[in-house]
């Protein structure tokens, strides 16, 4: 299979492998909910994502919300009472 390839900015003699490149935040999130009817907490999304040292709380909220404002995710409880968000 062939390899589409992105070249860095300002890095001229550097190749890089796009699918060496982080998945976008709201992709991870997605995939996270589909992986369990049940939904995915707050701390479940901190311990999944790729890399997860780039993602902080706040960031990680606010993509929740436009995920929300959008349709993409609904909040609720789950059985513990935990807030989870899951695929509408």
């Amino acid at each position: 299979s062939r390899r589409r390839h992105t070249r860095l900015q300002g890095d001229g003699s550097s190749d890089v492998c796009s699918s060496d490149l982080p998945e976008p935040l709201e992709r991870q999130l997605l995939r996270l909910a589909r992986r369990s009817a049940d939904g995915f907490t707050l701390n479940d999304a901190l311990l999944a994502l790729d890399p997860p040292h780039l993602t902080d709380v706040a960031g990680l909220r606010q993509a929740i919300d436009r995920m929300q404002h959008n349709h993409l995710l609904e909040v609720g409880n789950d059985a513990r009472g935990r807030i989870v968000y899951r695929e509408p």
